[in-house]
């Protein structure tokens, strides 16, 4: 049996790596964020996605700890971005 020399790549998406990089209680938000982190290859969990228009509770957006400062930076951008032309 042979051993091998070095172990398999960690899953950057296992639940002790991910860390929140924003919230809300704003479902097309979150889709919104979670859009614009996949868009930048930056790996994404929500949680409570699935409560949202149901209860008042946030939805969590989780991302690898080492990619934490890319997301908050797409969503500094995201936050920036004017709101899209809308009847006045």
């Amino acid at each position: 049996m042979d051993l091998i020399e070095t172990l398999p790549p960690k899953d950057e998406t296992s639940p002790e790596d991910l860390v929140p990089a924003f919230q809300s209680t704003d479902g097309l938000l979150v889709a919104a964020t979670r859009s614009a982190l996949e868009s930048q290859g930056i790996p994404v969990v929500v949680q409570g996605e699935e409560a949202q228009g149901l209860l008042p509770v946030n939805a969590v957006v989780l991302v690898p700890r080492r990619r934490l400062r890319d997301a908050q930076d797409v969503i500094q951008l995201l936050e920036a971005r004017p709101e899209s032309d809308s009847p006045q």
